[in-house]
């Protein structure tokens, strides 16, 4: 999810540009067949496919996160670790070593300087339409191989990063209520992070972990045989507790369902279950029904706020993707009685040995 100030400082190369970047990563113009940007909100990304079939995404990163060698360097080398054990985007290296190249932009008469990167292209769709209920057990089960993976990595910079999208800048959000002209959303905004509060004393007091921080339905890949199986955009990775990345997951999945009120319990469960198979211990110790619904409660929160403040200030309806089931998966969240919240995860996750508080 794209945090907000960013906007102002997306970068801005027209596509006529990028095979001159693409040099000092040893690729000529004359093996280029294709570039084409994609949809992004604070960065730029460009498809790349090369005359000898092999396919590379281009990431300009914006010239307010470019600022941050160590955390891009930091990111960049998570990624390149984690492709060893998950499908991700590995990074490529320049001429003459390391990956990170930088771009300017002389225009206006000011010169603006932004970091740049080649990646492989992973082919596959994204889960941005929506979901079959194996596809929410498999995308809980991918960030629970991811956390198994992050148990072995040690990166400074991004367990230290602060900004508006991380969880314990949740409640900021506030300062921008009143673009909820709806009286009863606004209150369940409020009731939200109000309860939120009561329990981030609790939250850090748990052991800083690295975090994806934004595993949403289009930062995950599905496969030609309709199975999760990559992960994509680690611009928001950052330091927590693991739980709140398992209450992203599934507040993600309730973003990519057909019918909120008919699947959102059972598919919510189904991506708690895949967790499970890698890591039932963080929802044995931290994975109460409470939290975990007063987590994912908060997330929906900062998410619409967020979305509606970043779309007066930039008019992208790509922020505004959390609206259409947010709302009603937030007021099904705080509206359904616990009982059935316990009936339906304790059921899908006991066959891991899992009891939920």
């Amino acid at each position: 999810m794209p945090e907000s100030s960013k906007n102002s400082a997306k970068p801005q190369f027209p596509e006529s540009t990028v095979g001159n970047f693409l040099e000092n990563f040893g690729i000529r113009s004359g093996e280029i067949e294709v570039i084409k940007q994609l949809v992004s909100y604070d960065d730029q990304n460009f498809y790349i496919k090369l005359s000898n079939g092999h396919e590379h995404l281009f990431k300009i990163t914006n010239s307010n996160d470019s600022k941050n060698v160590q955390l891009i360097t930091e990111v960049t080398l998570l990624m390149a670790q984690l492709a060893k054990s998950i499908p991700c985007s590995v990074p490529k290296q320049i001429l003459g070593g390391g990956y990170l190249s930088r771009v300017h932009d002389d225009r206006g008469g000011t010169r603006r300087e932004f970091i740049a990167r080649l990646f492989d292209f992973l082919p596959g769709k994204t889960l941005e339409n929506s979901a079959t209920l194996a596809q929410a057990y498999q995308w809980g089960e991918l960030l629970g191989r991811m956390h198994v993976a992050f148990l072995d990595m040690d990166f400074p910079s991004i367990k230290s990063r602060s900004f508006l999208w991380d969880w314990e800048h949740v409640t900021d959000a506030r300062k921008f209520l009143d673009v909820h002209t709806d009286g009863l959303n606004k209150r369940s905004i409020e009731e939200a992070f109000d309860a939120y509060d009561r329990i981030s004393v609790d939250l850090k007091k748990m052991k800083r972990e690295l975090l994806h921080g934004d595993l949403n339905e289009r930062n995950v890949l599905v496969n030609s045989s309709g199975e999760v199986y990559a992960v994509l955009d680690f611009g928001d990775c950052q330091g927590g507790p693991f739980i709140w990345d398992v209450a992203l997951v599934i507040a993600y999945v309730c973003l990519a369902l057909e019918d909120v009120k008919r699947d959102l319990l059972e598919y919510t469960g189904q991506a708690l279950a895949g967790y499970c198979q890698h890591m039932p211990q963080i929802i044995q110790e931290h994975g109460s029904i409470r939290a975990l619904r007063t987590l994912v409660c908060a997330r929906f929160a900062q998410s619409l706020t967020l979305g509606l403040h970043s779309f007066r200030t930039s008019g992208d309806p790509y922020v505004l993707t959390s609206q259409k089931n947010g709302w009603p998966s937030l007021h099904m969240f705080q509206e359904e009685p616990e009982e059935r919240f316990r009936e339906v995860w304790q059921g899908a996750v006991a066959p891991d040995s899992v009891t939920l508080k």
